[in-house]
């Protein structure tokens, strides 16, 4: 729960498993099968799917362009945030917006009879 804690609360930072083992003061080696034992992530998994949840919140903010979603969700290559959020979500940033939005593939918002 403390390295779970430490992630949440820095998943913008470069994080590493050496740096995370050092603020649970365990080996990266334990830290890795105790952190799988008890959450079935890796911890670098766990800070992707952190990251993805921080970047599913930002996308609901319309003035924010994609670019600065990833940065602040912690991803300095958008190309990257792209390939993450889309194999954690199954979809693109933006057409999670978009369905957020309630727009359709086009883009084009819904229609009210």
């Amino acid at each position: 729960l403390k390295v779970q804690s430490w992630i949440e609360d820095r998943f913008q930072a470069p994080l590493t498993v050496e740096e995370l083992a050092e603020a649970a003061a365990m080996s990266p080696r334990n830290l890795k099968r105790r952190f799988k034992k008890a959450t079935g992530d890796s911890p670098l998994a766990y800070v992707q799917r952190v990251r993805v949840e921080a970047a599913k919140r930002a996308l609901a903010c319309p003035e924010l362009s994609i670019e600065e979603v990833g940065t602040r969700s912690g991803y300095e290559d958008t190309g990257f945030f792209r390939q993450v959020f889309r194999r954690y979500t199954g979809m693109t940033p933006r057409d999670y917006r978009r369905r957020l939005s309630g727009e359709d593939a086009s883009g084009a918002a819904p229609r009210v009879p």
